[in-house]
């Protein structure tokens, strides 16, 4: 037994012999990896965010403290908010690497990147680094249903849209957004109201805004747009610090169309009076539109409308032998009969002379 028990004991202590002896053959012998700073960080005030023109980049040196070449393989980021840059990946002894990062900022709270690269170092496989990334007075700022499209088929004047954007704010601060205004003439966008609910980030609220924007007129064009821009306190237009998400922006299409949308004529007496055809058609359904009143605010105008096997409405339009002579102005009023009572208006101008 005592015999059985001194070669087992002799087996343990020579496995530990030969791990201890490849230990040190491994750490004296081989590439070997020094990192500094493997841990840093990053603080962006509001200023760095709106007044910035690139994204600040982060250094991290590597050296190879070995007696061989250090090789260094393709690195990730945990996050894409981090874009290495290239680096050196072959390291002889005594040779330093430095790896940069370009980081683009959290909108608000704080973020910390994972980044790894693998080596040849059989002590250091996998060399770990990361970067914590914070925010300095990170609100106000808008955080949702803004710089969205919305695209509408609009009917008529009167008719509203609702507007909604949610942002994150001081709870010390009052209301951001104030009001909103439109870059379009036939939009008008009401002042916002805002709702409060408690948010996880400390010290802030997140606020939800409603706006009304109402059509004024029927755009002129098949399609047009429009920009939606928050105003604040001041009824400055805001610029977060995303530099973007501070308008909404709308592609209007009119329920019905009319083709010409303005008439004009130069009239010599001594020919025939102008005559024109306008068209009209409905844009969201099939079949022509139904007109249940046309008429023009002047007694110089005859009017008379048609409706087409293919879909449109013709109206003809006429001026008669009571237009004076000069330069005359009238305005012809097409109601449709829909459930809107849609109006379009068609100004017509005639220029009316004796002799050319």
């Amino acid at each position: 037994m005592t015999r059985n028990r001194l070669v087992y004991r002799g087996l343990i202590v020579a496995a530990m012999a030969c791990a201890v002896l490849g230990y040190v053959g491994l750490t004296r012998s081989g590439p070997r990896v020094t990192v500094f700073d493997a841990r840093q960080s990053i603080t962006f005030s509001r200023d760095d965010l709106q007044d910035r023109a690139e994204e600040p980049t982060v250094a991290f040196h590597i050296k190879n403290t070995g007696d061989t070449a250090l090789r260094l393989g393709d690195p990730a980021a945990s996050c894409g908010c981090t874009v290495l840059q290239e680096f050196q990946r072959v390291l002889a002894p005594g040779e330093t690497a430095e790896v940069s990062a370009r980081v683009a900022p959290p909108v608000i709270g704080e973020r910390e990147v994972q980044i790894s690269i693998p080596t040849n170092c059989a002590l250091t496989p996998l060399i770990e680094l990361s970067i914590a990334i914070t925010v300095d007075a990170p609100v106000p700022v808008i955080v949702k249903n803004a710089a969205r499209t919305e695209w509408r088929r609009v009917k008529g004047p009167g008719e509203r849209l609702q507007l909604q954007v949610e942002t994150i704010e001081s709870k010390s601060e009052p209301a951001w957004i104030c009001g909103a205004e439109s870059d379009a003439a036939f939009l008008r966008v009401s002042p916002a109201t805002a709702e409060e609910e408690p948010c996880s980030i400390a010290g802030t609220v997140r606020r939800r805004y409603t706006l009304q924007a109402e059509v004024t007129t029927i755009p002129e064009f098949d399609r047009c747009r429009a920009f939606v821009y928050f105003l604040d306190r001041e009824g400055e237009r805001i610029v977060d610090a995303s530099h973007s998400n501070t308008c909404i922006y709308i592609t209007f299409e009119p329920a019905f169309r009319v083709s010409p949308s303005k008439l004009y004529a130069r009239w010599i007496r001594a020919e025939p009076a102008p005559e024109w055809t306008v068209r009209v058609w409905n844009n969201s359904e099939s079949g022509p539109p139904s007109i249940s009143k046309l008429h023009s605010d002047v007694d110089w105008l005859s009017l008379d409308s048609s409706e087409r096997s293919d879909g449109f409405v013709d109206i003809v339009v006429q001026v008669n032998d009571q237009l004076r002579d000069g330069t005359s102005t009238a305005t012809i009023r097409i109601e449709l009969g829909d459930e809107t009572g849609t109006e379009i208006e068609v100004p017509v101008t005639v220029a009316s002379v004796r002799n050319e």
